[in-house]
């Protein structure tokens, strides 16, 4: 893979251990996602030199940068990578230009080299006033100082670029604001990008293919899409908001693991599957449906609801047990509450059906 970020090994903090598998294109970006402690951080460390394999291989463009059986550790400042942190740790005494101008400069450009380098990586990211490039931190918005982060750390025509929660530090209006601008800086920048991140919506607008890491383990590996409609865990399920079963698949029904059965369409292959499906694709009803053609049914007892913006999401108990969505209003016409008995339905079209 030419110009490509290649990672297949362990490395550990502790008693806890990474171990991964997993290329970055040039030109790529790679999101890394995962709850607290899933080990995102630490293999952020070990691509960046900040800690070390146990064993495997970690190359970039060809060359080995960790390699522990032949003896090979490259130190962080010889990786040829940018860093975006997420506070951004911009040199609060230094003034915009001379922020970006820093990496040059310590490559050893001339001063005169290093701010010409710098005003074009500034121009680049649309930071072209004049005025703003004498400024220091302190007074920049946020949405700004991710820019200047972002021109510091390609100013120094790295070979990789590693972003540590780039958009954590914004609110959520120049969250919005900067996704975008981000999403074309990164495309332009022809390079692998390695983003590490544990809000799904910044890993669904930036990345081009999400790694999802579960206790230092991969689970899944795919593009967003595929991820958002085919989800490989309870985890990935909750946070693009599907309901994800496990059974196994004969004769195009489902024996859900837990209990209950759920027909789905079309399907010839048997084994072991995963199901998902939208909570909004569940109806429910308050007596069991007669004269319809659903032939999902099932008795159930709502057993939580939570108000999510626009809509209400029960939590019901079955088996099998699924999350449901409702209007404020259908909540109200049908005066469901925790302890309610109701009876779900849902299509054997809206399911989606693939092996574990």
């Amino acid at each position: 893979m030419s110009g490509g970020l290649v990672v297949d090994g362990v490395t550990s903090v502790g008693s806890f251990s990474v171990e991964v598998q997993a290329t970055v294109d040039r030109g790529e970006v790679v999101a890394v996602l995962g709850p607290n402690g899933a080990g995102k951080s630490t293999l952020l460390a070990a691509v960046a030199g900040l800690g070390a394999l146990d064993r495997g291989v970690i190359s970039l463009a060809g060359r080995r940068l960790d390699d522990p059986a032949a003896g090979i550790h490259v130190p962080p400042s010889q990786r040829r990578l940018g860093f975006v942190f997420a506070d951004h740790r911009l040199f609060p005494q230094l003034s915009v230009l001379d922020n970006v101008a820093f990496g040059p400069r310590a490559g050893g450009a001339d001063r005169a080299t290093s701010r010409a380098i710098a005003a074009g990586w500034l121009d680049r990211v649309g930071l072209t006033d004049a005025d703003l490039r004498q400024r220091r931190p302190a007074s920049l918005s946020g949405g700004q100082s991710q820019r200047v982060a972002l021109a510091r750390a390609l100013a120094t025509s790295p070979e990789l670029l590693l972003l540590d929660e780039p958009l954590a530090a914004l609110d959520a209006r120049t969250r919005a604001e900067v996704q975008a601008t981000l999403r074309s800086h990164l495309a332009a920048a022809d390079i692998p990008v390695l983003l590490v991140t544990h809000d799904p919506v910044d890993a669904l607008v930036l990345a081009d293919r999400l790694l999802v890491l579960e206790a230092g383990r991969v689970v899944q590996d795919a593009p967003p899409a595929d991820v958002a409609r085919r989800p490989a865990s309870p985890y990935v399920a909750k946070l693009v908001g599907l309901n994800l079963i496990a059974g196994r698949l004969a004769d195009a029904v489902v024996t859900v693991e837990g209990g209950g059965q759920l027909v789905v369409a079309d399907q010839a292959e048997s084994g072991p599957v995963h199901v998902a499906f939208r909570p909004s694709a569940v109806t429910v009803a308050t007596s069991r449906p007669s004269g319809v053609s659903v032939r999902n049914t099932w008795a159930a007892t709502v057993t939580g609801a939570d108000l999510l913006t626009d809509r209400v999401r029960l939590s019901t108990v079955g088996p099998p047990d699924v999350l449901v969505d409702l209007t404020p209003a259908a909540m109200a016409e049908l005066r469901v509450a925790p302890g309610s008995p109701v009876w779900l339905s849902l299509k054997a079209t809206e399911i989606e059906v693939y092996p574990r």
